[in-house]
């Protein structure tokens, strides 16, 4: 996901000699949330650089996968209905 226990456990995981891939989902902005309120799904640009630059700087390809507005409507939406 790019957050620090992730990065903690890559990097453990790293130092044993496991072959990794890292993969972050970007849902984009949720509309009509404030971005510091949105949930972990979206991933500000700088945020995303520093991800891109952790998995660089140990040697792990990452993936990140863009979600389409029918994740937002089927996931994003539903979730935040029920919430």
């Amino acid at each position: 996901s790019g957050g620090l226990n992730s990065a903690v456990a890559a990097m453990l995981l790293k130092i044993q000699k496991i072959d990794l891939i890292a993969v972050t989902i970007d849902s984009g902005p949720v509309y009509g949330i404030d971005p510091a309120q949105n949930f972990s799904c979206h991933i500000e640009s700088t945020r995303l650089q520093k991800i891109k630059d952790f998995c660089h700087s140990i040697n792990i390809p990452l993936h990140v996968i863009k979600s389409s507005e029918v994740f937002n409507e089927e996931v994003v939406e539903r979730w935040i209905a029920q919430k």
